[in-house]
């Protein structure tokens, strides 16, 4: 009886410290800095973001952002300047060599074995022309009393010159460092790894993939760190990834339809049990943005082709009056992915609430989340996937049906002058109107369990309304029919 209870002492100790772990790396990712000075603050509990509109600084595709592990940010990235918790430039934090506008700008890892220390590399590319090679610097959040600053004489380091525009990182199989996949912007292009120990990147065990790369570089490890894709306008590579000696195997090859129909694939994410894949196809001219997943639970050529499930971004009819784009894609602490928008001045997120299920079942959801009229561009922070494996899903259930509008009602719909917006709940409102090509039409406050708005003078029309609280946003269809 004594050695079952130690067993089950054993255990519980064991489940409680892996939840403990879990729930600090989540914490790496509470706060979400990009776009143009939007923000994001994730409840650690809930997982339900809030807005943030106090950051600083400008990046138009992806970046990087990091807390500690009790959810306190601590810097942000856009590719050329650190931005410390103050949302100030960082000291010996600007000059570093990738620009605003590359599709990964920056990352950031913690420094193995040094809990204060930080990574932060970039690809050196400025307009699209990736000269500077691939560089870090270690930042050092002690400094400036307790703000951080790069430590001087450790900027910049050169790591390889021959570098493109994407990055990602996964651990190592030693639980400790990781692994850099990187791309060489000259043929063969070859896909590489790099593994990252405490003393830096150690490109003398630089591993290169005996497959051929794609010239487009586009890719991302899985959270479990097993797996990884790359793909470009016209190919996905799946393969499976030897976390321990950085190997990639068992390449499949699909081709990417999409490309012959005129649509440009940018961005990618998995799903939190690292079963799912799912890819951000922009449409080209006046057609509307496809999302498409596939399964990769079955590592064959068939079972993944025969998995795809291809979606609209807009909501059906009006694909084809869709003047916006998609950019990058990123998981949260509550196990959704948010999609950023683009085209215009977008200040709203598309959300795939239920990423790890097949098919419609993921509850994608359009317009999802508003910024308050900061826009977000083409960017997300960009974390290494390995914070979110197999994550529990934290969304509670007052968020479910916040998400699904039964704490929100809106009559009559259609329309003729007035709409009225009624909630179970009294709480601080925004409310968004947009036209069907995303423009924003009007916006205003309440706090009031009813709402009038006048649309009289508003044109006929389908609109979404998203309404942002405290803790939640939603997103409401109204037609006006005077």
């Amino acid at each position: 009886m004594k050695k079952l209870l130690y067993l089950f002492i054993f255990f519980s100790f064991v489940l409680f410290a892996n939840a403990q772990t879990q729930q600090a790396l989540l914490n790496r990712t509470k706060h979400w800095r990009f776009g143009h000075k939007a923000g994001l603050d994730f409840n650690t509990i809930t997982g339900v973001p809030t807005v943030f509109n106090g950051s600083n600084g400008v990046v138009y595709e992806g970046n990087s952002c990091i807390s500690d592990t009790l959810g306190n940010l601590l810097f942000y990235c856009n590719g050329d300047t650190i931005w410390n918790k103050n949302h100030q430039p960082m000291i010996n934090g600007t000059g570093l060599t990738c620009d605003k506008n590359t599709a990964i700008s920056s990352q950031i890892i913690p420094k193995p074995g040094n809990p204060n220390q930080y990574f932060v590399f970039v690809n050196g590319c400025v307009n699209d022309v990736c000269n500077q090679g691939l560089r870090y610097s270690i930042v050092d959040i002690t400094l400036d009393g307790g703000n951080g600053a790069v430590v001087f004489g450790q900027k910049n380091i050169l790591v390889r010159g021959q570098a493109y525009q994407h990055l990602a990182f996964t651990k190592h199989g030693n639980g400790i460092d990781y692994w850099m996949a990187y791309a060489e912007k000259n043929p063969p292009y070859n896909l590489c790894m790099i593994p990252v120990n405490s003393f830096g990147p150690d490109t003398n065990n630089r591993v290169i993939s005996t497959y051929p790369g794609l010239t487009s570089f586009n890719f991302r490890f899985s959270p479990n760190g097993n797996k990884f894709v790359e793909f470009d306008v016209n190919n996905f590579h799946f393969y499976q990834f030897n976390k321990m000696n950085g190997q990639l195997s068992n390449q499949i090859i699909l081709t990417n339809d999409t490309g012959s129909n005129g649509y440009t694939t940018y961005s990618c994410e998995f799903s939190s049990n690292s079963d799912k894949i799912y890819f951000a196809h922009i449409g080209g001219g006046l057609s509307g943005n496809v999302i498409q997943q596939f399964d990769l639970s079955i590592h064959t050529q068939s079972a993944i082709s025969a998995s795809a499930y291809s979606f609209w971004d807009v909501p059906f009819p009006l694909q084809t009056v869709c003047f916006c784009g998609l950019g990058n894609m990123q998981l949260a602490t509550n196990g959704k992915i948010y999609i950023a928008r683009t085209g215009g001045f977008i200040d709203t997120l598309h959300v795939i609430h239920n990423p790890n299920s097949s098919g419609a079942a993921c509850n994608f959801q359009y317009n999802a989340i508003g910024l308050n009229n900061k826009a977000c561009n083409a960017s997300l922070p960009i974390y290494p996937d390995y914070y979110f494996n197999n994550i529990t899903l934290l969304t509670n259930n007052d968020e479910i049906k916040n998400l699904q509008g039964a704490s929100t009602s809106i009559f009559p719909n259609p329309c003729i002058d007035n709409v009225t917006i009624a909630h179970k709940v009294t709480d601080s409102y925004v409310y968004t109107l947009f036209n069907q090509l995303g423009a924003k039409i009007i916006q205003f406050k309440g706090n009031q369990l009813q709402t009038k708005l006048n649309v009289s003078s508003i044109e006929n029309g389908i609109y979404f309304l998203n309404i942002q609280s405290s803790n939640t946003s939603i997103s409401k269809k109204i037609i006006i029919n005077h």
